[in-house]
C-alpha cells in the first residue's frame, strides 16, 4: 500500500449538471471517507471545509490510481475480476449473451482510490461559486413531436379524438419544426450556425403517401390471396367430381365380370363336400350290432318266470 498524501474530490450537483473539483491535502480531513461505501452520506464541511457548511454528500463512486472503477456490490477494498453482464456502465458488447471479466474494484473506499465521486444530497445555506450558483439552460430539448407540441402547448391531433365539425382543431403537421430546440455549434465571420435534433413521428406527405401505398398494396394481396383460395376449392371440386365418375365407371364394368367366375367356385367346393358325408353312413353301421347282443341277455330272463309260474300249479294240487 502506498502512502498517500492527498486525496482528490469531485463533487457534482445533478440539478444544473455541473461539477466541481478539490484536491484536500490535510490526511485528517479526507482520511474521514476511509471505509465508506457507496451511498453513504456525511458532512460535507468536514472533509471540504467551511465552504460546504450544511452541505451533505453522498459518495456515488470512485477510481483507483490505474483508473480502475469502483462497483456498488463488491464488498472489498481491493480489485476483482468479474464477469461484467450486458448494459453494464462503461462497456461495450457485441454479440447477444456476450459477457466479459474485467478488473474492478471494491465498493469500499480505500487508501489507494485516487479520485472519490461526491453527489450533493442537502444545499447548504450558502451557494457554491461555479457549482450551485450557476444555472445552465437545457442543451438538447425533446425531439419527439408531440412532446415538443406538450412543452410549447401546441395542438395535437389527438385532441380531436372524438370531435365533429366546428369543434375540431386545426393542427399544422409542421409546427414542431418552428419549436425545436436548436444549438449553436459554430460562428464563421457574423454568421452564426446551430444544430437541431431530427425529429421523430413527424407526419409529413411523404410519410402519408408510403402509408396510402402500403394499405393499398395490403389490400390487393387480399383479393389476390381470395381468388387463388376460390380457384382452389373450384380444382378441388373439379378433381373430386372426375374420382367420383371413374369410380362409378370402375364399378359398372367391374360387375359382370365378378359374377361369372364366381360360380364355378361354389360349384367345386361344394362336389367335394358330398363324397367326404358318405363314410359318415357306414360308421353308424356297426352300432346297431352292438345292440343286439343286449335283446338275449333279456331271453334267459323269461324261463326263470315260467319255472315259477309252473311252480305254483303244482303247490295247489299238493294241497
Amino acid at each position: 500500500m502506498v502512502k498517500r498524501s492527498s486525496e482528490k474530490f469531485i463533487v457534482s450537483f445533478r440539478d444544473n449538471g455541473l461539477s466541481k473539483g478539490y484536491k484536500v491535502d490535510d490526511e485528517h480531513k479526507w482520511g474521514q471517507v476511509i471505509d465508506l461505501k457507496i451511498g453513504s452520506e456525511f458532512d460535507g464541511e468536514k472533509v471540504l471545509g467551511e465552504a460546504y457548511k450544511g452541505y451533505i454528500l453522498r459518495v456515488s463512486g470512485g477510481t483507483d490510481e490505474n483508473g480502475f472503477p469502483m462497483k456498488n456490490g463488491v464488498l472489498k477494498k481491493g480489485r476483482a475480476r468479474l464477469l461484467i453482464p450486458p448494459r453494464t456502465c462503461g462497456l461495450k458488447f457485441g454479440r447477444d449473451g456476450e459477457r466479459k471479466r474485467r478488473s474492478v474494484r471494491g465498493c469500499i473506499i480505500d487508501r489507494d482510490i485516487g479520485a472519490v465521486h461526491l453527489t450533493i444530497v442537502t444545499e447548504g445555506a450558502t451557494p457554491i461559486a461555479g457549482l450551485t450558483d450557476l444555472k445552465t439552460p437545457r442543451r438538447l430539448g425533446p425531439k419527439r413531436a408531440n412532446k415538443i407540441r406538450k412543452l410549447f402547448g401546441l395542438p395535437k391531433h389527438s385532441d380531436n379524438i372524438g370531435s365533429k365539425g366546428k369543434n375540431k382543431v386545426a393542427v399544422d403537421r409542421f409546427d414542431v419544426c418552428r419549436y425545436v430546440v436548436r444549438r449553436p455549434t459554430k460562428t464563421i465571420g457574423d454568421k452564426q450556425y446551430y444544430k437541431s435534433p431530427k425529429i421523430q413521428r413527424l407526419i409529413t406527405s411523404q410519410r402519408l403517401r408510403r402509408k396510402k401505398e402500403h394499405r393499398k398494396e395490403k389490400f390487393s394481396t387480399v383479393g389476390t390471396t381470395a381468388e387463388a383460395y376460390k380457384s382452389y376449392i373450384q380444382r378441388l371440386k373439379v378433381a373430386k367430381e372426375q374420382r367420383d365418375k371413374k369410380k362409378a365407371e370402375e364399378a359398372t364394368q367391374a360387375i359382370p365380370a365378378t359374377k361369372a367366375p364366381v360360380q364355378p367356385a361354389k360349384t367345386s367346393a361344394k362336389a367335394p363336400a358330398q363324397p367326404a358325408k358318405a363314410p359318415a353312413q357306414p360308421a353308424k353301421a356297426p352300432a346297431q350290432p352292438a345292440k343286439a347282443p343286449a335283446q338275449p341277455a333279456k331271453a334267459p330272463a323269461q324261463p326263470t318266470k315260467t319255472t315259477t309260474d309252473t311252480k305254483k300249479p303244482t303247490g295247489k294240487t299238493g294241497k
